[in-house]
Parts: structure tokens; C-alpha cells; sequence
């Protein structure tokens, strides 16, 4: 097993003891392994949960211990002022404990985050205070470690014989030590050193020492470091193959390991290899890889070296002025830096270009000064036609630094006209970015020019930018002032077109603030006045704001209606994009009414059509929706590709929406999975990007999303409180779906505590605003949850009629698994029914079901609800071989408690077969099985099954012994009818010791303390007490603890309401007779 996995299994057994210091060490754990495996949120998320654990147990040395895992967390990602803070924290609680080995550790890792600081002295003295601490405790690998660190302080200052001494003694403590990874990078650190002074053989020689140590090691990431450093000299030594390989084989590994920086600076090596070699497509995209990933961990160094290359393979390819601007943005990154060296190099390359130029047209010139030569390469006009190029082609970066550019060259012109077009392109990229408040600075300074000049026609076109930024600032009047300025200057002019366009983005405002009723008149009035003008476009993308409307307010058979109507006229009029706008809004509104199988055909159709026109950001946001429909289809893998495959195009466009979009989806995913821990950072993520950009409806999914993971990991009133608050954000959003999505995770998290009276009201309010709106797939999970509830009632008429709604409205909607989990509630019902045949036919559809898609736990209820059938039956060799076939399944998975089920029904069907001594040995190792899973009504059904095996077998103390103990676990549980039970089989067995007669296990409970036939008792009754210790030891010879065993419904409440829970179904125990000891529950 991984130590994840083992983390993973840990966590649920502290959860399930109640033991939270227990498990705020687990979650150390989980912080460590993803600390170390690159994955930042996660650990973050779970040193945070650690440390807010210690704090409520008062625990400091455990506080001390998280502060110490956040500060080397944020250390890794380059968030030195946090991780400076929390190592102090850190240094200072394990001083008041004396702890001086912590101290040290504390001190080292500060050592760490001032040299990435280029704080060599503070460095320098931190490593050398550890140094002591360690001496003083004979840490000797504490003392390589620091010495390791010094090394790197003077080699980063290039005191390179400083660097090579701490090095070499590094090296020779690690090997003593017999440390691979000590010494990996203690020869790692000798390579850089003679790679700087230009040894190169000797350089190879470490690098090569330091790549086996790190294979002996097998640490992938570390092997990279060491081929990445091999490619350095292969470079320089001009051997172009072997550095390539080098520098492949260090990203390969990066990647691999999720090595942001170490990628970033692979690719920049693989781009000079492409640009030495002429392979200058090849070696663009490197250099822009690279760009962006530096750019994304705040290297500017790292951003200046990437767009210098870029600039170089520009000039090799002729394309002089973009190659300037290259080189005039590479020089300004060095110079915030600072880096003196790198504003040199880009000076060189300015002044090369400049030559180039100048010979080309014969002449000859000395500029004055780099001032003077950048005026004279470039042309204002050119660099802002630049970056309207590049503002159209997404590449927003390069749009920001052209109209900059641009700006500047017009201001030294005094071309105000030229500035005021500057500062509109500029606004336009920083809306694209969702820098809000730098594009209101901008279009606001284009007006005033605008104004200056008298142009009216622009000031109305900057006002509905303006307008535009306000509305996703959530500014609403603002937003609606601008637009009506627009509106008054175009009617002012005559320019009916501006007025279309201006009653369109009033209609998306008030859209957005669902005022429905004004964004309807708005398009109408948008739609007239376009169809006057013969604007086939504007009066298409009317219907299509219309379209919107109707989705939003829930009228989705007319919204489809628009979006059919808009499809046809888009291709008509040969627009395909648009085209696939309606598509994609086709497969929404049918994913929104729960019809899958359609809206995944729409969105395969949107997607194909963005790519073929080269609209990739389009193509995304379609294999978003695709990704949905997928995971609501229980296809989960390739719902986790698509989403992945749309995150890495956002990646690429810098689109933060997106991304937000994408982890919310695959936090809902991972929640589906039922890895709770990854959901919760997922959500956490998502929320954050939201709240930063003011999406309150982004906001309101992500705390919705987040009650329904606190509420799978059994924190109820957490769960509550999110629900609560996911209605109020919904509410005030006019949003109907989510408002009622909210209502059912209500009905969920009640039906979960046993309050059946309140989930059902919850439930019953959810499907009337789900039937108004028209959300099948909402319609199914509502009412298999009401289905649910009236089966724990024991309601068995209209618990049969919910499950076969809820299986038929799952089946149209194209949700098999919806539909395998209908099918096995009616197997309950039909078996308590003692309607055996139609039982078995549900549990066998189910089983199909869930095989095809690979869903183990719920398969291996399948079986044992098909061996219970052949015990009534009384076939216990065919129901042997189901209960052997489940517990083969859970044990393959770790499941205890479920495997201690099948154990149970193991018992029951060697009773069946007269087996009696296999059962009563069975049914102890089950009751031994729930007692350690903390399931009190478990222990109770095998105990009893225990008294059972013993009265067949003549054995009448011990009989009497487990019915007595059985009562009293019945007793405590609440449970009448296993009283009632236990009773009658002690007088049956003191009137007849070899018959059991008329006792049995519990035949029946509903809400007043009985269990119906087939029921899944953890699901209705999560209720534990605790066992006496005199009880235990007379059955299990050992004491026991307390525990609270947690329940869990639905994965999700757009998807199942299966009751599947972190405590697992209780197979079902019956009296025994010479048939069968299930006929009685």
C-alpha cells in the first residue's frame, strides 16, 4: 500500500474512534506526502486541519509541528514572508519547550527561505545557529544538512571555493552516513560549482555522481535536478544531441513529479538546444512554455531569460521589431529584478537589432543612447496593431506589452489619439484577464482623451466597456449608468447599430442581476433594432441573450426553443462559432432537465465545431460541460480527463474563470469518488478564485459543494451551516436550481441523523421547485430519497412506488447508476415482502449494473443481497457462494465492516446447511469483526446469531448466555422488536432446546425501534452506545472503547442518494430454523 492509501485508511478509523489527535497526526501525514509530491493545496488544506485540531486540544507541540510543515510548504512555492513567519512560530514554541533538535530544524529552515530571499547574511547565520543546535544533540545529519545549505549561500553569492569546501565536507558526512539523497545533493551542489568555473569534466563527473545516488534513492525528482544538470554541460561542451536528451529527460521526470520550477527551467534549456539547432518553431514554443511557467511562480529572472530567447529566435527568423519588443520587455523584467547582467545582455541584443537594421537600408548611425535606439526600431502604429493581434489570438500577455509599448512611443510623439487607443486596447486585455480595476483605469483614461477630442462615437464604445466592467464588479448602478450614457450618445448620434449593442449589454446586465423581465424587454428591443438595420448577427445574438434568460428562469423549453432558433440562423449565416454557442447551450439546458445521453451528443458537437475553427478556449468550456455529463453518468475517469484536458487550456490562456470552473468540477468529482479530503481543497480553491473575481454565484456552488463534503464526512453541523448559507447566496441570486439543490443536501444531511420528519420536508420542497423548473435528474435523487425514508418508516407501499419512479426517471435520463441504485432498494422491499423472486431479479439488475461500471462496495451489496434470497430459500450452498464472492470483493478493497457482513450471512447459510459449529465460529468472528468497527448493531445480530448456532447444537447455557447479551444490546440501541426477539428465543430455548421455534433476530425495525426484512440498519440507526466491559470480555474475552459510527448518503446530491456510508450496510440476520435463521428479520 501507498502511504497515501495507508494515510487515507488511518484517517477513517481515527474519524470513526472519535480520536482527533489521532487524527490531526494523520493529517500531518497527508500534508507531508502532498508537501512532497507537489501537491500544494492539498497539504496546505491539511496542515491547516491539523493545526485548527491542536489548537481546540490546546496541543502546542502539535501547533508547533504544523507551523513548521506550512513554513516549509510556502518555502516550496515561493511565499517566503509566510513561510518566514510560520518557521519563527515554529522556533519559538519548541524553544519554550527546550527542544533543541525542533529548534535547530525551525533555524535551518529559515536558512532555507532567507537564501531563496538573497538574504545571504541572515542565511549564512541561520545555518550556522543550527549547526550548533545539532552539534549540541549529536545530530550529525542535521549537521549535513546545514552544511549543504552554506554551500548553497556561497555558491549563490559565487564564492565558489567557499561553496566547493562546505560541498566537500557535506559529501563526505552523507557518505559516512550512507545518506544517497545527502550525497545526491552534495555532488549536485559540486557540479554547479565547477560548471561556474568553467570545469566541465570535473562538473560532469559530479553531476553523473549525483544522478546515481539519486537512482539508488529512486527519487524521481532529484534525478531530473541531475540530468538537467548534465544538459548544462552538454550544452556547453556544444554536444547538441546529448544535451537534448538531457534536458528531455529532466522534463519528462518533472512533470512526472509536477515540478513547476524544474520544468520551467528545462524547457528553457530545450529551447536554446531548438534555437542552436534552427528547429525554431520548436524552440518558440519552449521559450513561451517556459515564459509562462516562470511568469506563474513569480521567477522574473526565470520570465526575463524565457522572453530573451524568444526575442532571440525572432531575430533568427527576420522578425526584427518583435524581436525588440522582446528584448525592450526582457530588459525591463531584469530591471525590476534587479538583474544588472540581464539588462546587459538585452541591451546587446537591442543594439544588434538596430545594426541589422541599418545596414539592410545602407545607411549608417550611432544612436545617442538605448532610448534612442528603441524610437527608432519601432513605429507606434505598427507595436499597436501588435497587440491587437495579439489580444485577438488570446496571447494577452503580449497584447498588455505592445500597447505599453505603444503608449510610451506615442507620448514622447504627443499623439493623444494614439494614446487614448493605447489605453482602450490595454483596458480590453485587462477586462479579458479579469483585471477589473486596471481596465476601469484605463478605459476611464481613454474617455477623458476621447473627450478632449470630441470623439462621441468612442466615448459611447469606452462606456460600454466601462459598463461591461462594472457588471462584473457586481457594481449594478454604475453598470447601468454607463450603459444608458451609451445609450444617450448613440441615440444622439443616430447610431442605431450602438443602440442595439447598447440595449443588448444592458439586457446581459440585468440578466446577471435576474432582473428577467427588464433583460427580456432589453433583447426585444435589441432584436427589433437589428432585424430594422438587417443585422441577421445582432438580431441572432438578441435570441441568444433571450435563450440565456429563459435557461436561467427555468423555462427550459423555451430557452431550448431559442437556442434551436439561433443555431439554424448562426449557420445560415455562416457564423459557426456562434453556432456552437447555441449547441453548448443546448447541451446545457438538457443536462440541467437530467437528459444525459442528449446533452452529451450536444456538447461532443459544440466541441468539434470550436476545433475546427481553431477556437480552443470554446472547445474547453464544451469538454467542461462533456466532463459533467460524464461524471453524472458515473464515468468518472473520463470525466476526470476531459476536466483535466480543459484545465490545461485554460492554463494556457491565463483564463482564471475557467480554472475556478474546472476545479469546482473536479472538486464535485473527487466528492463523487468519495475522497472527501481532495474535494474539500478542490472546493476551498475554487471558492478563493471566486470570492477574488466577486463570481457570487461561483461562490454559492463552491460552499454547496463544501456542505455536501463536511456532510459525507459526517460533520453535520458544519454541513448545515453550509447548506444555510449555499440557500441565502442562491436566494438572493434568483436562482432556482441551486436554491433547491441547497433544500436537498438538507434533506440528505437529516435523512443521515435519522430525523426522518424534517428530510422529508426538505425532500418534498426540493422536488416542488425541481418539477416546476423541470430537473429530471434532480426529480430521481429527490424522490429515491423520500423512497429511503419511507423504507426506514416502514412504508413499504410507497417506499416500492418511490424506487420505481426513481429507476424509471433515472433511466431516461440516461443515469444507469441511479438506476442500479433503485433497483437494489426494490430488492430490499420485494425480499421483505417475501416476494423472492422479483427481489432476486432487482438484486441481479443491479448487479449488471454495477459491474459494468466497476462500483465494488455497492457489487458486493448485490451478492449478499442475492444470498440472503437463497437462505430464505433455503439453499445455502448457492448462498455460500454470493456471501463468499462479497466478501472476496471487500476484502480485495479493506472493507471490515463489510466484510464482516458477509461473514454474518456466511453464518447464516451454514446454519442453513446444518453447518452449526462453522456458523457459531462464524458468527463470533463477526461479532469480533463489529466490535472493533464500533457497530453495536452488528455486534448485537451476530451475538444473537451466536445463541442460535449454540441452541442448535444443544448447547443451552451458552445459548441462554447470547440471548441475555443480545437483549441487553437491544436494549441500548432502542431496538423493541431485537428485544422482543432475544426474549422469545430464551423462552423458546428453555422450552426446547434443539428448536428454536419462534426465535429468531429481529424480523422487522422501522422508525419506532424495528428493522424491516432486508433493511440496511446502519443507514436507519446510527445510534452507539458502548459495550460494558464485563459484556465484552464474556463475549469477546477483551475491552472495548467508544466510537460513533459515521453515515453518509448520497455522494452527491445531483447524482445518488444511495445511503452509502463511511459505516458500511449490515447484512441481514434471520430466525433460524432448520431452513433458514433469516425468515424472522
Amino acid at each position: 500500500m501507498t502511504a497515501e492509501s495507508l494515510y487515507a485508511e488511518s484517517r477513517r478509523l481515527f474519524t470513526e474512534l472519535g480520536d482527533q489527535l489521532g487524527l490531526a497526526n494523520v493529517l500531518m501525514g497527508f500534508g507531508h506526502v502532498g508537501r512532497l509530491r507537489g501537491n500544494h493545496v492539498e497539504a496546505e488544506s491539511s496542515y491547516e486541519q491539523a493545526r485548527s485540531i491542536y489548537t481546540r486540544l490546546k496541543d502546542k507541540f502539535g501547533i508547533s509541528g504544523a507551523n513548521l510543515g506550512l513554513g516549509q510548504l510556502y518555502r516550496t512555492r515561493g511565499k517566503y514572508e509566510k513561510a518566514e513567519f510560520f518557521c519563527k512560530m515554529a522556533r519559538g514554541h519548541y524553544e519554550q519547550f527546550q527542544n533543541h533538535q525542533k529548534v535547530g530544524d525551525s533555524i535551518q529552515e529559515l536558512g532555507h527561505t532567507y537564501r531563496l530571499q538573497h538574504k545571504y547574511s541572515q542565511a549564512e547565520q541561520s545555518y550556522s545557529e543550527a549547526r550548533d543546535f545539532y552539534h549540541r544533540v549529536g545530530d550529525q545529519m542535521g549537521v549535513a544538512r546545514v552544511l549543504l545549505g552554506l554551500g548553497d549561500v556561497f555558491r549563490d553569492q559565487a564564492n565558489y571555493l567557499g561553496a566547493e569546501s562546505f560541498y566537500s565536507e557535506a559529501r563526505n558526512a552523507y557518505k559516512v552516513l550512507q545518506d544517497q539523497l545527502g550525497l545526491g545533493n552534495s555532488c549536485l551542489g559540486l557540479g554547479d560549482v565547477h560548471r561556474a568555473q568553467n570545469a566541465l569534466a570535473t562538473a560532469e563527473s559530479c553531476y553523473t555522481e549525483a544522478q546515481d545516488a539519486y537512482i539508488r534513492a529512486d527519487i524521481k525528482i532529484k534525478i531530473a535536478d541531475a540530468s538537467f544538470g548534465l544538459g548544462e554541460i552538454f550544452y556547453l561542451q556544444r554536444d547538441y544531441p546529448r544535451a537534448q536528451a538531457a534536458y528531455l529527460k529532466a522534463k519528462d521526470a518533472y512533470a512526472e513529479t509536477n515540478d513547476q520550477p524544474g520544468a520551467a527551467k528545462a524547457y528553457l534549456g530545450l529551447g536554446r538546444i531548438h534555437l542552436m539547432r534552427g528547429s525554431y518553431s520548436d524552440a518558440y514554443s519552449c521559450y513561451n512554455r517556459s515564459r509562462y511557467l516562470h511568469s506563474q511562480l513569480g521567477n522574473q529572472t526565470g520570465t526575463a531569460d524565457a522572453v530573451l530567447g524568444i526575442g532571440q529566435t525572432l531575430r533568427a527568423q527576420g522578425h526584427f521589431v518583435r524581436a525588440a519588443l522582446s528584448y525592450i520587455v526582457a530588459r525591463g523584467i531584469y530591471l525590476q529584478s534587479p538583474d544588472q547582467r540581464g539588462v546587459e545582455r538585452a541591451d546587446i541584443e537591442l543594439r544588434q537589432i538596430y545594426q541589422t537594421k541599418v545596414d539592410a537600408i545602407g545607411g549608417s548611425s550611432s544612436p545617442s543612447d538605448l532610448r534612442d535606439v528603441r524610437i527608432r526600431i519601432l513605429e507606434g502604429d505598427e507595436i499597436l496593431q501588435l497587440g491587437h493581434d495579439s489580444q485577438a489570438r488570446g496571447h494577452y500577455v503580449k497584447a498588455e506589452l505592445s500597447y505599453n509599448l505603444a503608449r510610451s512611443i506615442y507620448s514622447n510623439q504627443g499623439n493623444l489619439e494614439g494614446i487614448a487607443n493605447s489605453d482602450e486596447g490595454l483596458g480590453q486585455v485587462y477586462y479579458r484577464r479579469n483585471h477589473f480595476n486596471k481596465a476601469e483605469s484605463s478605459f476611464s483614461g481613454a474617455w477623458e482623451l476621447y473627450f478632449q477630442i470630441g470623439d462621441e462615437s468612442r466615448m459611447a464604445s469606452l462606456r460600454l466597456w466601462l459598463g461591461d466592467v462594472y457588471r462584473l464588479q457586481q457594481d449594478y448602478f454604475r453598470a447601468r449608468s454607463s450603459y444608458v450614457t451609451a445609450l444617450d450618445l448613440y441615440e444622439k448620434n443616430g447610431d442605431k447599430g450602438g443602440l442595439a449593442v447598447a440595449f443588448s449589454r444592458l439586457a446581459h446586465l440585468h440578466r446577471a442581476h435576474g432582473h428577467y423581465t427588464e433583460a427580456e424587454l432589453a433583447y426585444i428591443k435589441a432584436r427589433n433594432l437589428c432585424a430594422l438595420l438587417e443585422d441577421h448577427r445582432g438580431a441572432a445574438n438578441a435570441l441568444y441573450g433571450l435563450a440565456d434568460v429563459y435557461c436561467l428562469k427555468g423555462e427550459y423549453t423555451k430557452a431550448e426553443a431559442f437556442y434551436i432558433t439561433t443555431r439554424a440562423e448562426y449557420i445560415r449565416i455562416g457564423g459557426w462559432l456562434d453556432a456552437a454557442n447555441s449547441i453548448l447551450g443546448l447541451g446545457y439546458v438538457l443536462r440541467l432537465r437530467g437528459e444525459y445521453r442528449s446533452s452529451q451528443s450536444f456538447y461532443i458537437e459544440a466541441r468539434d465545431i470550436y476545433m475546427r475553427h481553431g477556437d480552443r478556449l470554446g472547445a474547453a468550456h464544451a469538454v467542461v460541460g462533456l466532463g459533467y455529463v460524464l461524471r453524472m453518468q458515473g464515468n468518472y475517469d473520463h470525466a476526470e480527463h476531459s476536466y483535466f484536458q480543459a484545465h490545461s487550456t485554460y492554463l494556457t490562456f491565463e483564463n482564471e474563470f475557467g480554472i475556478a470552473d474546472v476545479l469546482q468540477e473536479l472538486a464535485n468529482l473527487q466528492r463523487m469518488r468519495g475522497d472527501s479530503m481532495k474535494a474539500e481543497a478542490f472546493y476551498s480553491s475554487a471558492r478563493g478564485f471566486y470570492l477574488r473575481h466577486g463570481n457570487e454565484r461561483g461562490v454559492a456552488d463552491a460552499v454547496l459543494g463544501l456542505g455536501h463534503t463536511y456532510r459525507v464526512q459526517g460533520n453535520y453541523a458544519q454541513a448545515e451551516l453550509l447548506y444555510k448559507q449555499a440557500r441565502s447566496l442562491f436566494s438572493g441570486l434568483g436562482n432556482q436550481l441551486g436554491d433547491a439543490d441547497a433544500t436537498q443536501g438538507l434533506g440528505h444531511l437529516h435523512r443521515m441523523r435519522n430525523d426522518s420528519t424534517n428530510a422529508a420536508s426538505y425532500y418534498l420542497e426540493a422536488l416542488r421547485r425541481y418539477v416546476e423548473i423541470g430537473q429530471m435528474g434532480e426529480i430521481a435523487s429527490t424522490v429515491f430519497g423520500l423512497a429511503e425514508i419511507y423504507r426506514v418508516n416502514g412504508d413499504w407501499p410507497k417506499a416500492e412506488l418511490a424506487y420505481q419512479e426513481a429507476r424509471w426517471v433515472y433511466s431516461k435520463a440516461g443515469n444507469g447508476l441511479g438506476v442500479a441504485d433503485a433497483c437494489l432498494g426494490l430488492g430490499h422491499i420485494f425480499r421483505g415482502k417475501a416476494n423472492y423472486d422479483r427481489a432476486g431479479s432487482s438484486f441481479i439488475e443491479a448487479q449488471g449494473i454495477y459491474l459494468q461500471y466497476g462500483k465494488k462496495i455497492e457489487l458486493a451489496d448485490s451478492f449478499q443481497g442475492i444470498g440472503d434470497i437463497q437462505c430464505l430459500r433455503g439453499d445455502g450452498k448457492k448462498a455460500e457462494g454470493h456471501y463468499m464472492n462479497a466478501y472476496g470483493i471487500l476484502a480485495e478493497i479493506g472493507d471490515q465492516l463489510g466484510m464482516a457482513h458477509a461473514v454474518l450471512g456466511l453464518g447464516c447459510a451454514y446454519c442453513v446447511m446444518g453447518k452449526y459449529a462453522s456458523a457459531r465460529n462464524l458468527f463470533a468472528e463477526a461479532c469480533r469483526t463489529y466490535d472493533r468497527c464500533r457497530d453495536l448493531r452488528g455486534v448485537a445480530h451476530a451475538v444473537l446469531g451466536m445463541g442460535h448456532a449454540n441452541s442448535l447444537q444443544h448447547k443451552s447455557a451458552r445459548a441462554v448466555l447470547c440471548y441475555h447479551v443480545a437483549k441487553e444490546l437491544y436494549g441500548q440501541l432502542g431496538s423493541q422488536t431485537g428485544v422482543t426477539a432475544a426474549v422469545r428465543a430464551l423462552a423458546d430455548s428453555q422450552k426446547t432446546p434443539a428448536v428454536v421455534g419462534g426465535a429468531g433476530l429481529p424480523p422487522a425495525e422501522t422508525k419506532d425501534g424495528s428493522i424491516p426484512t432486508g433493511m440496511d440498519s446502519t443507514k436507519l440507526d446510527a445510534r452507539h452506545s458502548v459495550l460494558s466491559t464485563c459484556l465484552r470480555k464474556r463475549i469477546h474475552g477483551r475491552s472495548g472503547g467508544h466510537g460513533h459510527q459515521k453515515l453518509s448518503a448520497a455522494t452527491d446530491s445531483r447524482h445518488r442518494v444511495n445511503g452509502r456510508a463511511h459505516a458500511r450496510k449490515s447484512t441481514k440476520y434471520r430466525r433460524s430454523n432448520h431452513k433458514s435463521i433469516l425468515n424472522r428479520i
